[in-house]
């Protein structure tokens, strides 16, 4: 049986937005003034993530725009002294469930997997791919892709 998923208020946004464990974000079933004396009820939905540049999820709360990874890890994850960066453990930067995400010192471990590496290099030594292909096949960003090349695909 699956655990059950635990919610949190995002923080600046409490009684309007929550993330779960899970790496899901959703709004909550609220009242707005619409004009004058009226008002209307809006139901709560979970929010899709956007993906930036980095093919990283973010969502809008409130006007504001939080990376899934980041507001999961801040709300869930025990975050070490010095730590500022956040890191999918799998390497799969759409899985941003709690038990996959980990504070790290240094950023250089929040890159590509060893088995993301040896994909890229593998499609890009033995198929015809664009990078953008590479990048969606490996769960990377097409720079990812473009500097694993730059920096190691030349055998």
């Amino acid at each position: 049986m699956p655990a059950p998923e635990i919610w949190k208020a995002v923080p600046d946004a409490e009684n309007r937005y929550e993330a779960s464990d899970h790496g899901r974000v959703r709004s909550l079933d609220r009242t707005i003034q619409v004009s004058g004396d009226r008002t209307a009820f809006v139901k709560g939905r979970f929010l899709k993530p956007v993906l930036n540049p980095s093919g990283l999820g973010t969502v809008t709360c409130d006007g504001r725009r939080y990376a899934v990874h980041i507001l999961i890890a801040t709300l869930f994850v025990e975050r070490p002294e010095g730590a500022r960066h956040v890191r999918h453990r799998n390497g799969d930067r759409s899985d941003n469930a709690a038990v996959n995400l980990q504070w790290v010192v240094n950023p250089i471990f929040v890159g590509p997997t060893d088995d993301q590496i040896a994909l890229v290099l593998a499609m890009h030594q033995h198929f015809r791919m664009s990078q953008r292909d590479m990048a969606s096949r490996a769960s990377l960003s097409v720079w990812q892709v473009s500097q694993i090349i730059r920096l190691r695909g030349t055998p």
